[in-house]
């Protein structure tokens, strides 16, 4: 039929060079030209076959001999051979992934056609594969490079606005070298990595869906449950190792999990998806305050670990109250009152209730502050309440400056 025909001539393109050992610049060239892969069924390649049946030795042997095979897909499904082997269950070892990446670097980010499917890369970090950050970085990398190569060729069907390869990662608990390389990737390309779920009203993306910041903390809040005893000081050492250096770590030191510490490693992940707005912000717990999307608990273990930053200033001479009053949360987000930012930040340190905000003749404290940005009025009246004297102390500030004897 006409359909077979086309597929047909398609494949004529890629029949020369079909016995070679070695894949070459032209295979990848006629693919450039056609963009099409063969659909077969899965029974009719070898490839496909092997990868089903797990034989990765083959799989391994059919990539030398016949690298062509991997831009055919399977007609059910419409999955590659790099799907089959990114699947989980599957145990492929990282060469196979490797040998079948070389030899059809697109496959990276082709999607397949099930409701709750995806790309290869969306399959990585669902599966064990996800354990190995070299792999996913190569996945990754590979993914930024053929897209720039062939715009466009990212399927229309690719779940952008529903679980992002890092969304998945952080939801599993990625190493915190794997959760790294898909942010850097989704500076490039925003569907591997849309948001963190740090972000702050001025940097959250307007189409932001499943928090990946939010799905990690679950798993932090399964520890919580444990009572697993945390060592503050050894999660600001580790903080501080991974936003002061240039790769997160891999944790083959002397902070290797065990039983007392397995935390450190949800920990670092936090972290690590913190790390671009702790760049704007100064500290962790300013960056906490800011969130648009705020993680339940999150703001209340930063204030824990760095209760010394409660009253520290920021670039813009703030405490982290002023940053919780000033920044918008989302405003569907159904928060109770007592761990609105405003009113965690308040019961760990009372004393900021009295802070104003440094350098500015015409600061307003806390509690006018917050009415003057509508904030919630639970979040008020805790102001007012802890500040009993704060419209005398506003009055006494204006006037000092000149500014008026009326608030």
């Amino acid at each position: 039929n006409e359909e077979h025909q086309k597929d047909s001539a398609n494949m004529v393109l890629f029949c020369f060079g079909c016995l070679r050992k070695e894949k070459t610049p032209k295979d990848e060239e006629r693919f450039l030209k056609t963009r099409n892969y063969r659909t077969v069924a899965r029974e009719e390649s070898s490839l496909l076959t092997a990868c089903w049946e797990q034989d990765w030795g083959q799989v391994q042997e059919i990539c030398q001999s016949n690298p062509e095979q991997t831009f055919w897909k399977s007609q059910n499904s419409g999955r590659t051979a790099l799907h089959l082997a990114t699947m989980p269950g599957a145990r492929a070892p990282s060469s196979v992934l490797w040998g079948l990446v070389e030899a059809n670097p697109f496959a990276v980010i082709e999607s397949d056609r099930h409701k709750f499917g995806g790309t290869p890369l969306h399959f990585c970090c669902g599966s064990l594969h996800r354990e190995d950050p070299d792999t996913v970085r190569l996945f990754v990398e590979t993914a930024v490079r053929v897209e720039k190569q062939l715009p466009g060729l990212l399927n229309e069907t690719t779940r952008v606005n529903y679980h992002s390869p890092l969304y998945i990662a952080a939801k599993w608990g990625s190493p915190p070298r794997t959760i790294r390389a898909l942010i850097e990737g989704g500076q490039q390309r925003t569907w591997i990595a849309p948001w963190t779920g740090a972000e702050s009203c001025v940097t959250i993306p307007t189409d932001a869906s499943y928090s990946p910041l939010e799905s990690l903390f679950r798993l932090w809040q399964g520890h919580e449950e444990q009572s697993e005893p945390l060592d503050f000081e050894k999660m600001r050492e580790l903080a501080e190792r991974i936003l002061n250096g240039t790769q997160a770590p891999d944790f083959s030191d002397e902070l290797t999990f065990s039983e007392g510490n397995s935390y450190l490693k949800i920990w670092a992940n936090i972290v690590v998806l913190m790390q671009p707005q702790f760049k704007a912000s100064g500290t962790l717990l300013h960056a906490a305050s800011k969130m648009y999307r705020p993680v339940r608990g999150l703001l209340r273990l930063m204030a824990a670990v760095y209760s010394e930053s409660l009253l520290a200033l920021d670039g813009n001479g703030e405490i982290p109250l002023h940053v919780a009053i000033t920044n918008p949360i989302y405003p569907f987000m159904r928060i109770p009152d007592a761990e609105h930012p405003i009113c965690v930040l308040l019961e760990a340190c009372p004393e900021s209730t009295v802070a104003l905000p440094a350098n500015d003749s015409k600061a307003l404290f806390p509690a006018f502050l917050a009415a003057s940005y509508d904030a919630p009025l639970q979040g008020i009246f805790e102001l007012l309440q802890r500040a009993p004297d704060a419209l005398e102390m506003q009055r006494q500030q204006f006037h000092a400056h000149g500014v008026g004897d009326s608030v």
